[in-house]
């Protein structure tokens, strides 16, 4: 028979281990240690063509691939025209990844061209994984030449930019502030899907109604409509903003479809997210095309109202915007002048489908004055291309100004040329 008293040394033992584990298990982890270990995962991409100054990345969910920043981890070049680099993480991470060339636009593809899945690895033990790559994005196997579609097809393709005008506006001004050069009034309306559209409408306090007005269109950005007024934000289009309400111009500016506050509909997302990271194709082509309509309807809502004169509109854009300002030019008669700007010319057939590029609408500007605003080192184009797209516009009144800038934007000094355009075009 057991004594009591080696029962109570029995659990007294088991307590005084337990204790200890605790104490060691509490120790490590304040120390940073774990019992997880640590796998060496070595990423070798095997590249079928790259161009001779890329360098290639890689990109993940993890922070050591740079938590989806396509640009933050390179790899190093081996002698043998392989990339590869060795990461230390922890046994059992679930890692997703992709390959690109530093951003999203020059991802790899498939020999399809179709952009696959994310790569996805368990973490088990140490790992050697072999990326062959077949292409990229911006391969120019892949884009679609700047060629337009003939008369007919265009015919036909912007029937999907007509509307029906007889669904009520049902617009009304939200609310009304007050600035020392301009009023400016929230409005909302019904656009032509019948989903309400919020905009901001700048009215100038110098010179007199009725007021020609500039359509200004923004870039995928989330922020919408308010990149062109919040100083805060710091984007670029907003510099352009105010010297075109001192010199006399009233402006509008709309959140385009899935963008603001209008993003509710997009799982508030950007448009460049729903395009170059979750692919949905589909809804971005909708987004390009509703928003661009939408577009048509202000200015059904501008005809309704005394201050503004319809028959002096102009429209500027960028990106996403000078994409749109192409298709609002071609299928608006009532835009008389035009600038588009950093017009993204290499995403068509290898992203977006070919029939919406810019390319094809040129056709239906005709003779309205247009001025294209590129940079001359932008990664959405070349200058050849640029180039191209502006010889696509036959009338006499346009031009191409080129700025040495390296990036998707343009120079503080595209903002007095872009005034002095519409002063010239617009103005009585």
């Amino acid at each position: 028979m057991i004594s009591r008293r080696k029962i109570y040394q029995f659990f007294l033992t088991i307590s005084l281990i337990l204790i200890k584990f605790d104490y060691e298990t509490i120790a490590a982890a304040s120390s940073g240690n774990s019992f997880a270990k640590d796998r060496k995962v070595t990423f070798k991409v095997i590249p079928s063509r790259l161009p001779d100054t890329s360098k290639v990345y890689i990109t993940g969910n993890h922070a050591q691939l740079g938590d989806w920043n396509p640009g933050k981890v390179p790899l190093i070049k081996n002698t043998e025209g392989s990339w590869s680099k060795t990461f230390l993480i922890e046994d059992g991470t679930h890692l997703e990844y992709k390959i690109t060339r530093g951003m999203w636009q020059n991802e790899t593809v498939n020999k399809y061209g179709m952009v696959p899945p994310n790569s996805i690895l368990e973490v088990e033990n140490d790992t050697l994984i072999i990326i062959k790559v077949d292409n990229w994005r911006d391969s120019d196997s892949l884009r679609s030449a700047i060629k337009p579609i003939g008369k007919e097809a265009y015919k036909a393709i912007i029937q999907f930019f007509q509307y029906d005008r007889g669904i009520p506006l049902d617009a009304r001004v939200v609310a009304t502030e007050d600035f020392p050069d301009f009023v400016r009034e929230k409005i909302a309306f019904n656009g032509a899907r019948g989903n309400r559209v919020p905009g901001y409408l700048g009215i100038p306090k110098k010179g007199s109604p009725p007021y020609p007005c500039v359509l200004l269109m923004h870039s995928g950005v989330m922020e919408g409509k308010e990149i062109w007024w919040d100083e805060k934000l710091g984007y670029w289009e907003r510099l352009v903003t105010k010297p075109l309400l001192s010199a006399g111009f009233a402006v509008l500016t709309l959140d385009g479809q899935s963008h603001g506050e209008r993003s509710i509909h997009n799982d508030f997302v950007a448009g460049t997210t729903t395009l170059f990271q979750r692919y949905w194709i589909a809804r971005a082509v909708d987004m390009l095309m509703e928003s661009t309509l939408d577009y048509r309807r202000a200015i059904d809502y501008l005809a309704t109202r005394s201050k503004f004169d319809t028959t002096r509109i102009g429209a500027l854009g960028w990106s996403m915007g000078g994409m749109m300002t192409f298709y609002l030019t071609a299928v608006e008669p009532r835009i008389k002048a035009s600038i588009p700007c950093t017009v993204a010319l290499n995403i068509y057939g290898s992203l977006l489908p070919d029939v919406i590029a810019p390319w094809h609408y040129a056709r239906g500007i005709g003779n309205r004055p247009v001025l294209m605003m590129m940079s001359r080192h932008d990664p959405f184009y070349t200058v050849e291309e640029a180039q191209q797209l502006f010889n696509l516009i036959s009338g006499p009144t346009k031009e191409l100004a080129l700025y040495d800038v390296d990036g998707h934007y343009l120079s503080e000094d595209y903002v007095p040329k872009a005034v002095e355009w519409f002063q010239k075009y617009l103005k009585k």
